[in-house]
């Protein structure tokens, strides 16, 4: 069976999420999207059993050198990794210690690791289509060539914060159950291949800005954020 996995989506744990886990399941069924790992920023997996759904569990991590989604998990990452900003290869060995696989998000958006270091890294993969980076030119392209280069794992996630964005990217699984075993025994064997489907929109970018700097209750960074989804609007409008 080939299924469609968006291996990368925020809930409104996440301080700049805006959906629930039960909105998650009803868009990802409506994109045609058969499982989704709900990464929310330095949060244990989401405790939630979908219907309809399945939700694979998945962290994504802020570490010195950027994020890490830490895929498959069995048990919850050590306290410090969530809460402190911790070293890369410190982050991915507590990772493969719980039983996951650690794949670096967006590498290229922005970037913040030099190319020969991207390359050296322990990291299992790199998400290659990620809807939100397609607004970065070249941001997913260069993703592909480090893969390439390196012979990682791929993966494609819609980073999506808002219901609007899910499905956006996503891996093509071929397996034969829908659990989390076998899909991660699918990408492990490389039975796994990101696709892009659609760009995530700027107006999206500024309502997740919006719904973290309302939190803050600071009247200028408010100000600021409703400026961002302004503006995103109007380059939603003219293509930029």
């Amino acid at each position: 069976m080939l299924y469609k996995v968006d291996f990368h989506v925020h809930s409104n744990r996440s301080e700049d999420g805006t959906q629930t886990a039960p909105t998650i399941e009803k868009y990802a069924k409506k994109y045609g999207i058969s499982a989704v790992a709900v990464c929310d920023h330095n949060e244990p997996p989401l405790d939630y059993c979908g219907d309809e759904v399945l939700f694979i569990p998945g962290s994504e991590i802020t570490t010195a050198s950027g994020h890490v989604l830490a895929l498959f998990c069995t048990k919850d990452l050590p306290t410090r990794i969530y809460k402190d900003t911790c070293e890369l290869s410190e982050t991915i060995d507590e990772i493969h210690k719980c039983g996951g696989i650690a794949v670096l998000s967006h590498p290229f958006a922005p970037q913040k690791m030099t190319f020969v270091n991207l390359c050296l890294s322990p990291l299992d993969g790199y998400e290659i289509c990620n809807s939100r980076a397609a607004l970065r030119e070249g941001a997913n392209e260069n993703a592909a060539k480090l893969a390439n280069i390196t012979k990682r794992k791929t993966f494609g996630g819609s980073d999506a914060h808002t219901k609007y964005e899910i499905g956006g990217a996503y891996c093509e699984i071929e397996c034969d159950k829908l659990d989390s075993e076998s899909i991660k025994a699918a990408v492990i064997n490389g039975k796994c291949h990101a696709v892009l489907s659609r760009k995530s929109k700027w107006r999206y970018k500024g309502i997740s800005r919006l719904t973290k700097d309302l939190k803050s209750k600071n009247i200028l960074e408010i100000a600021k954020g409703a400026a961002y989804l302004v503006a995103g609007f109007f380059r939603d409008i003219i293509g930029k």
